[in-house]
């Protein structure tokens, strides 16, 4: 039979101590990762936070750009013909083609000018050469068809208008002189501008069939 030892009564208290040890340290080490875990939540929880007044914030801001647009002259103002829509647009330059074959056909050609930007920087292309200024393009007019017999009675046909935003627009068609000589015809296009409220051709290339 074995019989009780000094030594192990030691290595009993020394295990018991170990043992101890061994729990408060793991106590501690719970109550580490405790504390760190509410740091984080708690972190979490600031960010959040953040992140709902920075939104809050955006949304404020992009609720009062309008209304400072809407006070701001240089967005408000309008430039000439933008009350109008594509589609009075296309019936403005219709309109003034509609003039401009009426007054042709009653031998005024002053006054088929009329719809021609009255400038410098008017140009007209036809056979290959360019005119510049409404002056001269009124005089080439009025060389080539000296008579009401040479100007014949003219139509336009298939007419197609591109409106360019609200005040250009660019017209393609044929046009057609019926006249006791000789009958002529060829197609045609034309660059409108809306100056001053008033569509007005600033160029015309005119070309007659068989020439450029």
């Amino acid at each position: 039979m074995h019989e009780p030892n000094r030594n192990d009564g030691v290595g009993l208290v020394i295990a018991i101590a170990l043992v101890l040890l061994l729990l408060a340290g793991g106590g501690a080490t719970f109550m580490w990762q405790r504390q760190q875990m509410l740091a984080m939540r708690q972190e979490a929880i600031m960010q959040r936070e953040r992140a709902e007044v920075e939104a809050a914030r955006a949304s404020a801001a992009a609720e009062q750009q309008p209304a400072e647009a809407a006070q701001d002259p240089a967005v408000t103002e309008r430039p000439s013909g933008s009350g109008e829509n594509l589609d009075s647009i296309e019936s403005s330059v219709r309109e003034v083609l509609q003039s401009q074959q009426r007054a042709w056909n009653s031998g005024d050609i002053d006054r088929f000018m009329d719809s021609y930007w009255k400038s410098e920087d008017l140009t007209f292309s036809s056979g290959g050469k360019l005119t510049r200024t409404w002056q001269g393009t009124l005089e080439n007019y009025k060389k080539r068809y000296p008579s009401r017999r040479e100007m014949g009675t003219l139509s336009f046909q298939n007419l197609e208008v591109i409106p360019l935003g609200l005040e250009a627009a660019i017209v393609l068609g044929e046009w057609q002189l019926r006249r006791e000589s000789q009958d002529l015809g060829g197609n045609f296009t034309l660059v409108f501008r809306c100056l001053d409220d008033q569509w007005v051709i600033v160029h015309d290339h005119t070309s007659r069939a068989g020439q450029p």
